[in-house]
């Protein structure tokens, strides 16, 4: 049995005119769409390869880059939450994928630094990376490539 809602007359609140909302088109909305596309694509490579997840890629591309840090600058260079970083941080050293000593300067700080087998698992990874992202920008011309990266360096500033 199929119910239907009567149909109510637009309300007079000045509105009527106003070209309607199309949420598709909405650019929070493509964004996490597309973000989210690419999430469950990187996810899946990334536990299939390695056994990471996302936030454990993270943090070993962050070490990998920078060198030794606290686990808030990892966080604050990645833009990830305090809790990923620290469940992510946990699992890779369990995985002896980092390692975590006291900083020198101020024995309150704890620093991680990723060891030879978190390098070589990074490593190991960046030509799927590579190949994933040159998948998804594959419709792009190398021009739309480069305003793209322009485009989103812009609206995250």
């Amino acid at each position: 049995m199929e119910r239907r809602l009567a149909a109510r007359p637009p309300a007079d609140d000045g509105t009527a005119d106003a070209p309607a909302f199309v949420l598709e088109e909405f650019l929070p909305h493509r964004l996490s769409v597309v973000s989210a596309r690419a999430h469950r694509l990187f996810a899946r490579a990334y536990a299939e390869q390695a056994g990471l997840s996302i936030a454990e890629w993270q943090v070993l591309s962050v070490l990998a880059r920078s060198g030794d840090l606290s686990a808030t600058d990892v966080a604050r260079q990645a833009a990830m939450d305090k809790v990923k970083v620290s469940r992510a941080v946990r699992s890779l050293l369990e995985r002896r994928l980092l390692r975590r000593a006291e900083d020198r300067r101020d024995r309150r700080v704890r620093r991680l630094a990723i060891t030879a087998l978190g390098r070589r698992t990074q490593a190991g990874l960046m030509p799927l990376v590579h190949a994933l992202e040159g998948e998804m920008l594959g419709p792009l011309s190398a021009e739309d490539r480069d305003r793209l990266r322009a485009v989103l360096f812009r609206l995250d500033r």
